[in-house]
């Protein structure tokens, strides 16, 4: 009804869509070095090939429990955007289908 949103409601409606938003891809997992709380860190790759031509289009997966064992995987993941990423990053990962 309003024309405009106030400060407090943009910033509420943010983060029901950040909450709200789930991305479901595929690709391939590397490990790169740990989180800050020392499990290992992973990211997500169109393919092999394309994280040998370009290590920086990737996707940062954080799960909601530390993985192990996923580097070198071809798999479809489920996350939510993390809006407080500096890049690309999904947030409360889950692995659908491994390849």
């Amino acid at each position: 009804e309003e024309e405009y949103l106030s400060v407090p409601e943009f910033i509420r409606l943010m983060d029901q869509i950040y909450e709200d938003t789930y991305f479901k891809t595929e690709g391939y997992i590397l490990r790169d070095g740990e989180d800050y709380e020392g499990n290992p860190q992973y990211y997500l790759y169109p393919s092999e090939e394309a994280y040998k031509e370009n290590k920086y289009n990737k996707i940062e997966l954080q799960f909601p429990e530390a993985q192990y064992h996923l580097a070198g995987k071809e798999v479809v993941i489920i996350g939510n955007p993390d809006i407080n990423a500096f890049h690309e990053s999904l947030q409360n990962c889950s692995i659908v289908e491994e390849k």
